[in-house]
């Protein structure tokens, strides 16, 4: 796939938390439909949840109807058998090699950001006092931006995501949880990275990006020549602009930034993007499809999997707009909390 950088394999394999025994590396929960238990080896039984770490060598109690997916090395194993069954006795007896492309991109970044990821609050696993503490929610992803900027509070912007998409509502994921990811749905992103405008207005938005009231002064210039393509006073924290009223034109890339009318010193970090053609976008989702385990996702998966596709592929904007999709249908997803949560990490 065009414009994907591959990751390095060794990240497969992090450092483990201690406490799991030498039986294997800990699973991913990609996915999990119905009523689960998992037994460790050592300790009180759990709710299954996307997100969770089992070990290799515990064991699961799987009512009838109810299925889950675990990420083992760099294949999603689907495990639908009823009763009690050993999680390692699921696992394929044979090796499944190591192919590499984009599958085994995302699902090597899923392996290392949940390895060292926070563990599931006790509300959400069904567990309380030891070992079950409770996780507060996410607020922050706790890492310095570009510049060494603190990473700006969440903020809602009320407004449509990248395309124009309303955000759905929320919907129940039959788990009693406190909905880790419904504050995250309301993060603001910059406008950054490569876009396909289309017919749809292109949304700035500085808002818990700065102190202090309006009037703001926004402005676009062209990266390469450093001229100014747009400007204009605002005393709003937003601004929604067609290509056409900015003069922008597709291929080119611009810089956009803000800074308080009274105070034209401070200005915001200048964050880039660059308008692309439909076709580029689509070439994106055309061989995301084309993968076996992206086909065999539920749908929050899948969502998971398209925003990292688009990450890599310069797509920010768009990517966080999935992300958000995915913590908006499942609040409680603990495997889509982490990521998106990461996803900021690396590109605040």
């Amino acid at each position: 796939m065009k414009n994907v950088t591959p990751l390095l394999l060794g990240l497969l394999f992090g450092v483990v938390s201690p406490g799991w025994s030498q039986g294997g590396q800990p699973l991913v929960v990609m996915e999990c439909q119905g009523k689960i238990k998992y037994y460790a080896p050592e300790g009180k039984p759990v709710n299954v949840i996307s997100g969770l770490l089992i070990d290799p060598e515990g064991t699961l109690k799987i009512k009838d109807g109810s299925n889950l997916q675990v990420l083992s090395g760099a294949k999603v194993v689907p495990i639908d058998q009823a009763g009690k069954v050993k999680v390692q006795d699921m696992l394929p007896t044979k090796s499944q090699g190591m192919s590499l492309g984009f599958s085994t991109d995302f699902l090597t970044m899923v392996q290392s950001t949940m390895k060292t990821s926070a563990r599931p609050p006790g509300t959400l696993i069904g567990r309380k006092g030891a070992g079950g503490e409770e996780t507060p929610p996410p607020t922050s992803t706790g890492r310095k931006g570009a510049g060494g900027e603190e990473v700006p509070p969440p903020t809602s912007t009320g407004k449509k995501g990248a395309g124009g998409e309303e955000i759905p509502p929320p919907t129940s994921t039959g788990k009693k949880g406190m909905g880790y990811g419904l504050s995250m749905v309301n993060w603001n992103f910059p406008l950054k990275g490569k876009i396909y405008a289309a017919s749809d207005p292109l949304f700035f938005s500085w808002e818990g990006y700065v102190e202090g009231e309006g009037p703001w002064v926004f402005t676009i210039k062209d990266a390469k020549t450093n001229s100014e393509v747009f400007k204009k006073d605002t005393p709003d924290q937003y601004l929604s602009l067609t290509t056409i009223q900015a003069k922008l034109t597709i291929g080119n890339t611009y810089v956009w930034k803000v800074s308080n009318a009274k105070m034209p010193a401070s200005a915001l970090k200048a964050f880039e993007f660059t308008l692309t053609q439909e076709s580029t976008e689509k070439d994106i989702m055309e061989a995301v499809e084309m993968e076996d385990q992206y086909q065999s996702a539920g749908l929050v998966q899948k969502l998971l999997w398209e925003a990292y596709a688009y990450e890599q592929a310069g797509f920010l904007y768009k990517a966080d707009n999935l992300h958000k999709k995915a913590l908006a249908m499942e609040p409680d997803n603990w495997l889509a909390v982490q990521l998106y949560s990461a996803f900021w990490g690396r590109n605040w």
